[in-house]
């Protein structure tokens, strides 16, 4: 019989191991309460930005927010050298209002004339000189076309057209 008894855990050994799974119990209970707290503060959240927007006194919705595209300004030129007198060995000076693609430039001359383009550091002016000289008393128009594009990828809003005259030959 004695060794019957010993099958029994000792009442203190029985307490501890009851202390044991309740600590343990009540660590499940407070991981499950503060995800329950947290899942709640999201749910708040998530009402908070979906509601309608509320009535006003005046019984009137609350307007909605403005979301207009507003286009950027269009690419232009903003010199005018037309009716420019000029000497034949003088650069034309064409100012644009941003910087230019310098690879998109489609420029001409009439009569055709074989020319020197150069763009300042910007890249906001350029200039047309021609490789020898401009023929003298003649007049000349400088075309811009419409599809250069500015370095903000904007197409010029038209294309432009310049005409100027050369000075005539006063001698030597």
């Amino acid at each position: 019989m004695a060794g019957g008894l010993n099958q029994f855990k000792k009442p203190e050994c029985v307490h501890n191991e009851l202390e044991k799974i309740m600590k343990q119990s009540k660590t499940v209970y407070l991981v499950f309460a503060l995800l329950t707290i947290v899942v709640l503060i999201m749910l708040v959240q998530i009402l908070k930005f979906s509601e309608k927007p509320t009535p006003s006194p005046s019984g009137n919705a609350s307007p909605p927010p403005i979301t207009q595209f507003i286009p950027p300004p269009k690419f232009k030129i903003v010199s005018n050298i037309s009716g420019q007198l000029v000497k034949v060995n003088e650069a034309i000076k064409i100012t644009f209002d941003r910087p230019v693609d310098n690879e998109s430039l489609t420029l001409e001359v009439f009569p055709k004339e074989e020319v020197v383009i150069l763009f300042n550091p910007s890249l906001t002016e350029l200039s047309v000189k021609p490789t020898n000289a401009w023929d003298f008393n003649t007049g000349y128009t400088i075309k811009v076309s419409k599809s250069t594009r500015s370095q903000d990828r904007e197409f010029l809003d038209k294309d432009y057209e310049f005409s100027f005259q050369t000075k005539p030959y006063m001698g030597i």
